[in-house]
């Protein structure tokens, strides 16, 4: 099973947004951001694009989801104020998520770097928490079995 989880990329500062955090929109380099998963991630077999309902989410993914010419789901159990923040550890156990895209924010991604299989890779190839948690990148993650057997950081390349 393969499962890719995103953090929404750069939507500029929280709190130099006026409107509803949830309407935050893309900044220009999170525009680029999401351009690059594009090519990052176009490659692979995509079956599903699901988004927290945040506007930087939805944006984050959209351009991905209109090139494989798949629907965005939105989940409002992505969002940051999710009712559990280990929502993205139940997604691992279950194959319906297998090649899905899921596209949240780093208060879920986070309690992920708590799972052992998870640490314990993270620690072996030398990923960095605050690298993992980088806005605008993603983790593709190999799963047996309801464990997680191998962590790929993706980077997109941003272009100027």
């Amino acid at each position: 099973m393969h499962l890719t989880v995103v953090r929404h990329a750069f939507a500029g500062r929280k709190g130099t947004w006026d409107g509803p955090d949830i309407d935050r929109p893309l900044d220009e380099l999170g525009e680029r951001q999401a351009a690059g998963l594009v090519v990052e991630l176009g490659r692979r077999r995509v079956r599903r694009v699901i988004s927290s309902p945040a506007a930087r989410c939805r944006q984050t993914v959209a351009p991905l989801a209109a090139a494989l010419e798949l629907p965005v789901e939105l989940w409002s159990d992505l969002g940051p104020d999710a009712f559990t923040r280990w929502i993205l550890t139940a997604c691992i156990a279950d194959h319906e998520f297998d090649n899905a895209v899921i596209c949240t924010h780093g208060e879920l991604l986070s309690p992920l770097l708590q799972r052992a299989d998870i640490a314990a890779l993270a620690q072996r190839d030398g990923h960095k928490r605050e690298r993992l948690l980088t806005k605008g990148t993603a983790w593709s993650l190999a799963i047996a079995a309801g464990t997680v057997t191998k962590l790929t950081h993706v980077v997109p390349r941003v272009e100027e």
